[in-house]
Formats: structure tokens, sequence, C-alpha cells
């Protein structure tokens, strides 16, 4: 049989054997050429087959590149690949990257996909999703905030859906995820930044390379008199000139410019901030504009206040030490008159702040209508004032000048609806002669100005080189007796007081004061400058409690004859606790109030009668006796006395001085005792010298006496010792 399963024929006879021969041949070489067939369509097959293998292996590479390449391409851009399929309704989310981290696949159900999402992002994604898996949408493309990690953050959703089942509903859906929570963050900066440039009331603009407006702001609008969209393209130069050339990257210039637009010009504050131009991009800059005229308005304000008295408006400290070395530049003569009102401390101790504030301006306005220009007048301080007179011609200018200033000053000033009278003390100094600076020309004047005090008031003086030595010796001894105030470093003295039948009545508490560069210290000297330091409560509270000392020791209980006197001041009468105060002390050493005398002068109440009345009743019901000091020397009318508790009117020295040698002033003297009497008040006479003055006052009906006609005052103890 063949090779192809047919029968072989019988062998053949022998005669036919080389046609057999031939036969074989043939059979032979059909099988050969058979098989050449077959390896050749195996060789094409197995060609076939490795090239087909090669394409396919290609194509797999290919396919691996380009997956590797979209695996790239997607973190390069933050993309995540997401897909869904409708079999097990899930979503496959690989490569999603958070917050710079990449997260392992995972896999969620779409309910667990809504449950991650914010409850105020829910229904949008909701219905974004539906729209896509229903097939209303081919697409979706959705931002919604998802918890992770326990944060919000924001992702974008995209995707496409790719297959469809037989009956045409999705079945699968893929697309991309990223974490775009950067990218909102930046664009709500940029947002704000937008509505900050276009709602700031700062004029903004954006400008080109040539200067030319790209965008502007509202204010910037109104500022040029015109639109935002009519900003546009508005050259910036041709309105303000700006230093071009000086204006540099990375730096802001600021300026103050004049901008000019519709007819007007307006002082501007400038600040331009060149912006670093993208690639491809022109240069920008952003100019920013501020009205200058209001804060120029500022400036000359805060210069005027800080150049002048808020109270009265004259020129204060600063503005008179400035205008005054303006003047003495000059090199020409040049007056100085240094103001120091007498009588106001009293009546800002006794009336208020407010009430003396009222006079201090009308002191001003009185003043400064006395003076004519280029002279001027400033407040320096307090009570105190400077005229300075330039371009002097002589002195007498300065004098006349002064004469004019002393006699508006002692007019009556109302102030807070009541009649007030002051007068001043007045110093001048004459530049260059006393001095060619201002501090030395200001020093000598008030030196001048201490010494009008000191010779009586209510007067100028001129400066002498003399005058310096005493300013010093007053600065010294403020500086001591601020020490001494506190330490209690003073003694005291006691003065006897008669009655007619010539026994001892009682004592008045004198204040001595002795230092160790001056020595003993007039009170006509230190008690003016307690006044001026503030010190009179402290000197005061010194001697009430000497007082009590002295009246404790005198042994002095009800109806004892001998009673302490001593002096209260303004101060101490305006605190509301003097009267607990005295009490207080009398108690702790065992006396009686009614052993003590208070002794005011008129000035302590004259300016506020209102309010000291009640004062001097709470005093006078507690006990203790009340003398007014040194009659006939203030401002007081006599009928003030009717209303006030007083027990005994002291009878200043002057009165008593020429009683023996004028008739007039023996019936004046006379008046005042009967009217005294009258009112139910004891009198008492000080500064009695002489038999004569004596015989006289008893002829008058004076009560008590008081002066070196009986006794000089006596150290504290040495009185005691007599006394008892």
């Amino acid at each position: 049989m063949t090779d192809d399963g047919r029968s072989l024929p019988a062998p053949a006879r022998q005669a036919d054997a080389p046609l057999e021969e031939v036969d074989l041949a043939a059979r032979v070489s059909r099988l050969e050429r058979r098989a050449e067939r077959e390896r050749l369509a195996r060789k094409e097959a197995e060609r076939l087959l490795n090239d087909k293998s090669a394409e396919l292996f290609d194509a797999l590479q290919n396919s691996r590149e380009s997956e590797r390449h979209l695996q790239l391409a997607l973190w390069a851009s933050g993309e995540g690949i997401w897909s869904w399929r409708a079999v097990d309704d899930r979503v496959l989310v690989r490569h999603l990257v958070m917050d710079g981290v990449e997260t392992p696949p995972e896999s969620h159900s779409v309910e667990r996909l809504r449950a991650i999402v914010h409850p105020d992002d829910q229904v949008g994604f909701s219905l974004a999703w539906q729209a896509v898996v229903r097939g209303t949408r081919a697409d979706i493309d959705a931002a919604c905030r998802i918890r992770w990690e326990g944060q919000w953050r924001w992702v974008r959703l995209r995707g496409r859906s790719v297959e469809r089942d037989a009956q045409g509903q999705v079945s699968r859906i893929v697309g991309t995820i990223k974490d775009i929570t950067s990218q909102r963050d930046s664009d709500r900066s940029l947002q704000l930044m937008a509505h900050a440039f276009a709602n700031t009331h700062d004029a903004m603009a954006v400008v080109d390379s040539q200067w030319q407006i790209v965008e502007g702001n509202a204010a910037m609008a109104r500022m040029m008199a015109t639109s935002t969209d009519a900003l546009r393209g508005m050259a910036l130069l041709e309105h303000m000139e700006l230093p071009v050339q000086d204006i540099e990257r990375g730096r802001i210039w600021r300026g103050e410019r004049v901008l000019r637009c519709c007819g007007q010009a307006v002082d501007v504050d400038v600040a331009v901030a060149a912006v670093d131009p993208m690639e491809g991009d022109s240069q920008f800059a952003v100019v920013a504009l501020q009205d200058a005229r209001e804060r120029k308005r500022a400036q000359r304000e805060l210069h005027r206040q800080a150049m002048s008295d808020s109270l009265t408006g004259l020129p204060n400290r600063t503005a008179i030490q400035r205008q005054l070395e303006g003047v003495l530049q000059s090199g020409k003569p040049a007056g100085l008159i240094f103001i120091d009102l007498d009588g106001f401390k009293l009546v800002n101790d006794s009336a208020g702040h407010e009430v003396g504030d009222g006079l201090l301006r009308a002191v001003a306005q009185r003043l400064g209508d006395a003076i004519t220009p280029p002279s001027f007048v400033g407040r320096w301080g307090g009570d105190e004032f400077i005229v300075v007179v330039p371009d002097l011609d002589s002195h007498d200018q300065v004098r006349t000048l002064g004469h004019a200033i002393l006699a508006r000053c002692r007019q009556t000033v109302p102030a807070s609806n009541r009649m007030l009278a002051v007068g001043a003390s007045l110093g001048a100094a004459i530049a260059p002669r006393d001095g060619q600076d201002a501090a030395t020309l200001l020093r000598r004047a008030d030196a001048a100005m201490y010494r009008a005090k000191e010779n009586g008031r209510n007067r100028l003086e001129f400066f002498e080189p003399r005058l310096e030595q005493q300013v010093r010796r007053r600065a010294e001894l403020l500086t001591q007796l601020r020490l001494d105030a506190d330490s209690d470093r003073f003694h005291f003295e006691i003065q006897s007081i008669m009655d007619r039948q010539g026994r001892l009545a009682g004592g008045e508490m004198l204040m001595r004061w002795s230092t160790p560069a001056h020595g003993q210290v007039s009170p006509n000297e230190f008690i003016p400058l307690a006044e001026q330091a503030g010190l009179m409560g402290a000197l005061g509270q010194h001697a009430v409690t000497k007082a009590v000392e002295a009246a404790a020791r005198l042994g002095c209980r009800n109806g004892d004859p001998v009673r302490i006197a001593v002096n209260i001041s303004a101060t101490q009468l305006r605190d509301g606790l003097l009267c607990d105060g005295l009490l207080s002390l009398c108690d702790q050493m065992g006396v009686s109030p009614r052993c003590l005398d208070l002794e005011l002068t008129e000035s302590a109440y004259v300016h506020d009668i209102a309010a000291a009345a009640p004062s001097l009743h709470t005093l006078h019901r507690a006990g203790f006796g009340l003398s007014l000091d040194d009659f006939g020397t203030g401002y007081s009318a006599l009928g003030q006395l009717r209303d006030l508790p007083f027990d005994k009117v002291k009878i200043d020295r002057s009165f008593v001085l020429d009683i023996t040698r004028s008739d007039r002033a023996a019936r004046l003297l006379e008046g005042i005792v009967q009217m005294c009497r009258g009112l139910g008040m004891a009198t008492v006479a000080e500064g009695v010298e002489t038999p004569g003055q004596h015989a006289l006052l008893l002829q008058l009906g004076v009560d008590l006496f008081q002066g070196w006609h009986f006794s000089r005052s006596q150290p504290f103890d040495a009185w005691l010792a007599q006394a008892q």
C-alpha cells in the first residue's frame, strides 16, 4: 500500500520491468515534489507564524509603552484613573494622588462613594452621576469635596460611557479623577485678590510696558472722573509724571506726585510695583494712588496741635521756642515778656479746674487783643504766658506793652458765670543784651518775673544780672522743700494770743524751715514755693498734726480756754476728708475739737463760696473753731461773712499799723469790730507792737490780741512749758 493508503499493483512480469521502474521513478518524483511543497508550506507557515508573533510582540510592547506613557502623563498631571461597570456597580480607582501622595487602588460601591461626598455637594454629584449612568449624558464632569484622612479635599471627576449592553444601557464608564484642593485654594485667593483690587478704597491700575492702563478699579475711575471701561488704554503718563527709569523689578517705588485730570490737580501718594513677566508676556506694573489731600490736612492739623495750646489756641511752648529762635537769628534787638498770673492757683484750688480753664481762656483773649504783629503771645504752661516783641526800637516799647498787659489783667474776667479778678507779675529781658539764645532769654525773663512777685506782684520788672543768683536759690530751695516735705523736716513755733484781761487765751502755730545750704528760710519765701510745687497739702498736714499734739500736751478738754490756732490751706479745704482726718487725730490724742481754731485766709474760699461753705459748716458742726485770717487783704465782700460759720475774725496788721496816727484808720477798724460783733464774731488784732496800739484797740472793743507787744513766737516745747 502507498503512503496515501491506496493498494499497490501486483508485480509485473519480467518483460514489463523497465516500464515498472519508470513508473516507480515517476511516483517517487511526485512524492518528492509533494514533500517539497509540504516543506515549503510548513516553512511559509512558520515564517508567517514568526512574523505574526513578532507583530504581536511589538504590539504588546507598544501597548505597554503606551500604558507607561499614559501612566506617566497622568502622574505628572496628578490625574488618577477610575472605571465603573454596571455588572457589579462598583468604581475602581487607581493612581489617585491626594495631597501629593499616591493612594493604593481602591474599589468602592457607588453608595460608598456617595457617603464620602460632602453633604453640600451630594445632590449635585448624584444628579451628574445618574445622568451619565442612565445615558441622558455621554460624559460626566463634576467637582466635589470628599472625606479623606479626616479632612475635606476637593476632587474633579471626569469620565465618559464607553460600553453599552444589548439593550443599549450603559455598562461601562471610564475616566480620570484629580485632587484640585490646591487649585481651588489658589482660585479662591485669586478671587479674593480680584475682589480686593476692585473694591479697595485706594485707586489701583495695572499698566503695560507703555504705561497704558490695562485694568483699573472703581476708585481709580472715580479719581480720574471716568468709568472703569474708559480707563482701559488710557496713557497714565499723560496725567502724572513718573520716574519710569528708576522703577526696578522686585522693588516698590514710592513717592508723591500731582495727578492732573479734568482740569484739577490732586496731590497723590504713589506706589508702583513692576511685575516680573511670564515667558512670552510683556512687562506689567501695578500702580496704587492715594489721595494725599486728607493726609496733608491731617498733617497740618497735627502740626497745629503740636504747635498750639489746646486750651487757649495760642502757640504752645514748642512753637514759642521755635519762633523765638527765628527772631533771635536775625540779630536784631528783641524783647521778651514772661507773664505769670497772680492768684490763679487760688482760683484753681478753690473754684475748680473748669473755672480756672475759663479764666485762662479769657486772659489769653485779652493778651491777644493787646498784641499787634509782628509781636506774638503764647502760653508757656499753667498760668504762664510769653510775649515776644521782634525788631525792638527801644526798651520803652517793652515797658509800654507791659503796662498795657497789666491793665488788662487787672480787669475782672467773666468765667463760668462769675466775675474773677487776678493780677499778673511780668518779667522782661532784652536781646541781645540779656541773652542771644532762646533758653537764656527765657530764663532771665523768668527771673525778672519772680523779682516782680517778690516786690509786691502786679508789676513789671526788667532783668538784672544779680537776679540769676536768686533764680538759682529758688531752684535749690524748691528741690530741698520737696525732700523735706516728704520727711517732715520742719519745726514749729507758737505765738501767744491774749484776752482783754491780759491772760493767755491761746497760741498760733507758726511753721519754720531751716536748710543746710541757706539756713533759716522765711515763710514769705517758702510758702509761695510750696504753693507753686503743690506741697501745701503735705505742709498743712504736718501743721495740724503738731497743733493737735500741742493741744494734747496742754491737756485741753471741754471748756478749757487755751486754744491752739493753725492755718488751713485751700488745698486742705477742698479735701472732702479734712474733717474726718482732723477728728481721727483728735480722737487718737484725746483732744476735743473745741481746743483747735482753724484759720483760713479769704483767698482760701472766696473764689468759690458755694464749694467752701459745706466744708466750713461740717467743721463747725464737729466743734472746731473757725477764724477768718488776714481780714481785709482778700477779695470778698463783707456781706459774705453772713453766710459762713466763722467764730473769729483776725484783723490784718495793716489795719493796726496806723490807728494811733490816723483817725480814719481808727474809725475803719472800729467799723470792722462793730460789724463783727453784730454778726456774733470775736475779733483778734494781729501785729500789736506798742502799748498805744493796745490801749486804742481795747477802747475800740477788740476781743483778743497778738503781737510783739505781748511776746514773740517761741519754740514749740518752750511755749508749751510756759503755757502749762
